[in-house]
Order: C-alpha cells, then structure tokens, then sequence
C-alpha cells in the first residue's frame, strides 16, 4: 500500500479489521491478512475468504474450505458510471439485462458480479479472468445470476465454467456474492 491516498489507506485497513473479526469467529484470532502477489488476501490454510469495501462500507466472509470451496463478495455505490466503461465490461446481452433490472446506474450491477466472480475464481485457478471473459445471465424474479466463463482455447481454465451468485440492491449500493460449493469439483487440493 506505500503510495496509496489515505482514502484508501483507511478502506483497506477497514477492510482487514472486519477480515480479522471474521478469523477470530472460526478460530484464526492473531492471523495477520496479508497481500498476495495479485494483490489478493492471503487467508490461512484451510480457510477462503473475501474482502470488499467502497465509499462508506467494508466488509469480509470467509468460511472454512471443507464447507465451501471458494467465495467472492462485492459492494458498488449505485452511481453512474462512465460510458467508456460498458463497453470495456459488458456485452451488449448483459446491458440489456442488467438495463432492464436497474433502468440506471446498470453498470454498477454487471461490475460488481463481475467483481464477485473473479473474487472466487481466482485463488481456485490462480488465473486471470478479465470482465470480458464472464458473460452474465441475472434471474431478476430470484435476485441471482450465472456468471458463465468463456476463456480462449489454450487458457488453463481447470474446472469452473459457471459460477452462481446472488444480488441485491439496497439504498445507494449493489451487493454480490459468489460462493463455489465443495461439490463443484473433486478435492479442494486438486481444481484441475
């Protein structure tokens, strides 16, 4: 974090307080979060976790790896976002969708489950996953989604070719989730 703004010196430092609390309730109280070379939280052994902070909130899950495989959480302030970025994120499918969840301020919902996924893909594949490589199917009547993973022929892409996650929106932000069951695969030691 050297040379980050205080801004977000503070939402990081909020974020690993409420990583630390977590710990604590699964019996980890002195485990200090570390930052990995993808700049991820670096759980302890046999623990999975996520982080997620925006202006005004922070929060962290984590749960043990016997009971859930993998998990990523996200928050997005129910702004307006950019035109540029859309088209960065999105596919003209997922605008449509997402549009006719939210009338405005739409990107916020695709980013943020986009965020979610990547969040529980990545410490199972340890690979990357950009926004254009998750194409997004929301079930508004149920406030989920499948986040469907479309990676090039080549890319190693062990086993997760959909994830499941859920959404809500409340007040001036969007929420995500997406947690990777036990079942998904084999054995935790061996996503490939």
């Amino acid at each position: 974090m050297a040379g980050a703004v205080e801004k977000r010196l503070r939402e990081f430092t909020a974020g690993r307080s409420c990583a630390r609390r977590v710990l604590t309730q699964l019996g980890w109280p002195d485990f200090p979060i570390v930052t990995g070379t993808s700049r991820e939280p670096v759980w302890p052994t046999g623990i999975t976790g996520s982080i997620t902070h925006c202006h005004g909130y922070c929060a962290a899950a984590a749960a043990r790896t016997t009971e859930v495989l993998s998990l990523g959480i996200d928050a997005e302030l129910l702004s307006s976002y950019p035109e540029n970025v859309a088209a960065m994120i999105s596919s003209e499918a997922e605008r449509r969708q997402a549009e006719s969840l939210l009338q405005s301020n739409w990107i916020g919902l695709v980013f943020s489950a986009k965020e979610s996924t990547y969040k529980a893909w990545h410490p199972l594949t340890k690979c990357w996953l950009d926004h254009r490589d998750v194409e997004l199917i929301f079930d508004m009547e149920h406030s989920t989604f499948t986040a469907r993973i479309d990676l090039a022929p080549g890319d190693d892409a062990p086993f997760l070719s959909s994830l499941r996650g859920r959404f809500a929106v409340s007040g001036k932000r969007i929420f995500t989730a997406v947690v990777v069951p036990v079942e998904t695969c084999g054995s935790p030691q061996s996503p490939g």
